[in-house]
């Protein structure tokens, strides 16, 4: 028995010089899974360290992914090797990790997203071994397709949320594989992470000092680079966008979305 399983859109869509659209997804579904595909999405990002998922749910979220033709990636809650494997195993096509701070977080997240021997991890993979796995398709005689499938297309995006991740950017690139990894910056987070007490507000000084820099660096690196967006992008900003080197946008978390809508129809009723 071969390995089937599902593309990476995000790698099929970036590896051409596309741009993927996702959405940062707080509603972890089946039925949002369908909506989603019929709207016309490439992925979705399930977000585990905002809200308060489980896997038993998760599963169910990517066979639903799998029907209607998205790609499933997770934004796990920190840089743990359990959580990581736990979406590989049970399906994922990528992993967004948070606060990476230094070159070892950066190097620790690509390998414990990828399996030892490959040449494309400078130390091997941390994976551990098992076959009988969701994404593996339960199967021991088609493991070594799986293994060479999972480091080739599974992505590891890292987001740049603290100014000593900005301070070391460069060697956190170095850890990246073009074409398959790539980062992304939690904008929120990194402008609390540079305000100090009694001191003036500098964060917009040194994010424009910072972010076109990476950004810059990244697009020649071949990285992919994920942006996220609320409300959602028109072609101007998609334009713009592309031009800095993005080419995976997240539109912001959907349970917005929906509150922002059922707050209009409420405000509408009432003439408010």
């Amino acid at each position: 028995m071969s390995y089937n399983t599902r593309e990476n859109n995000i790698l099929k869509i970036t590896r051409s010089g596309g741009v993927a659209l996702g959405v940062q997804c707080y509603l972890p579904y089946p039925i949002m899974m369908d909506m989603y595909g019929m709207a016309g999405y490439d992925y979705i990002m399930v977000d585990m360290e905002h809200t308060r998922v489980d896997f038993s749910r998760m599963e169910d979220v990517v066979r639903a992914c799998d029907c209607n033709g998205l790609t499933p990636i997770f934004r796990v809650g920190k840089n743990d090797p359990m959580l990581i494997r736990s979406c590989v195993e049970i399906g994922g096509k990528g992993i967004v990790v948070p606060h990476i701070k230094n070159a070892q977080d950066a190097a620790d997240a690509v390998a414990f997203c990828h399996f030892n021997p490959t040449g494309t991890v400078r130390n091997g993979g941390a994976l551990g071994m098992c076959p009988a796995v969701r994404h593996s398709n339960f199967g021991l005689d088609n493991y070594p397709e799986y293994r060479e499938w999972i480091n080739e297309n599974f992505c590891t995006i890292v987001l740049f949320e603290d100014l000593c991740a900005l301070e070391n950017w460069e060697s956190i690139l170095d850890e990246l594989t073009p074409g398959r990894d790539g980062i992304g910056f939690g904008m929120g987070d990194l402008s609390f992470s540079l305000l100090k007490k009694g001191e003036p507000d500098r964060s917009k000084e040194i994010l424009d000092k910072y972010v076109p820099v990476i950004q810059k660096a990244a697009k020649e690196r071949n990285l992919i680079q994920q942006n996220m967006i609320w409300p959602g992008p028109d072609q101007e900003q998609m334009k713009k966008l592309a031009e800095d080197g993005t080419n995976m946008i997240l539109t912001f978390p959907d349970n917005a979305w929906f509150t922002e809508v059922a707050s209009e129809v409420v405000k509408k009723a009432r003439g408010l």
